[in-house]
């Protein structure tokens, strides 16, 4: 049963978790260097996404039909992304399910999906940068009050080389 209406509120949920994916600066990189432009096209509603991941050029997610060349297809549909997206099933399962189809360089495949795990869970970097702490500052530790100074009158070795 699809929980969505149509093609645009998969568009601003999944859409919204892959643009995330791309402002983090270290899931950005990891696509990057699969050199490659990839796409999820969904059932259920009908959907595409499509992400631009190329080093040196700046990464995007793109929605519905696109003029670019795509070189890695993931098939789907919209309840199968979101769950792989938001890291509630797992990916080699979802393969192995037969409920993903893969179009594309099986090494570069991987990679994508591997830089895709946990997507929900990635805050970009500009998030993690204003986040606030979630732990609160230490605080410091209290003088010790009533323990004796020691005094620090002769240096040590003093008292041996005037025994001898």
């Amino acid at each position: 049963m699809a929980s969505y209406d149509g093609a645009e509120a998969v568009y601003q949920e999944l859409g919204g978790v892959l643009s995330t994916v791309l402002e983090n600066a270290e899931r950005r990189e990891a696509l990057q260097k699969t050199a490659s432009v990839f796409q999820f096209a969904l059932t259920e509603p009908e959907a595409t996404i499509t992400v631009l991941a190329r080093p040196g050029a700046p990464a995007a997610v793109g929605t519905g039909s696109t003029e670019v060349p795509v070189e890695l297809v993931f098939a789907m549909t919209a309840e199968t992304a979101k769950a792989l997206l938001l890291g509630e099933r797992n990916a080699m399962s979802l393969l192995a399910a037969g409920e993903i189809a893969l179009k594309g360089p099986a090494a570069k495949l991987l990679m994508v999906l591997t830089a895709l795990v946990g997507a929900s869970d990635v805050a970009s970097t500009a998030e993690a940068d204003a986040a606030p702490s979630v732990e609160p500052e230490p605080e410091p530790e209290p003088e010790p009050e009533d323990e004796p100074a020691e005094a620090e009158d002769e240096p040590a070795g003093d008292d041996d080389a005037q025994a001898s």
